[in-house]
């Protein structure tokens, strides 16, 4: 997957946006209450945020698909997670 930091864009590896990433309520990954191994409960917005470290993008699109809304949480040292400043096309 490719993130733009800039514009808080998830994309595929070959450009396809995912999602736009933005968290109202500013909350840290530690602050939040563990559901399972992938996720946890935020308290603020009552939703589960998903940790996509080890998902592939196939996997990441099948969540956003399911649930427009879902909470992504990115790992920025995930060798599977490439850093971009540019908008991808």
């Amino acid at each position: 997957m490719k993130f733009n930091p800039n514009t808080k864009q998830l994309f595929t590896n070959e450009g396809d946006l995912i999602k736009r990433l933005h968290c109202p309520h500013g909350v840290n990954w530690k602050d939040l209450y563990h559901s399972d191994a992938i996720k946890k409960y935020c308290h603020f917005c009552g939703k589960n945020i998903i940790d996509t470290q080890n998902l592939d993008d196939d996997a990441v699109i099948a969540i956003v698909i399911q649930d427009e809304g879902v909470c992504l949480k990115l790992d920025l040292n995930d060798p599977a997670i490439r850093i971009i400043n540019h908008n991808v096309f």
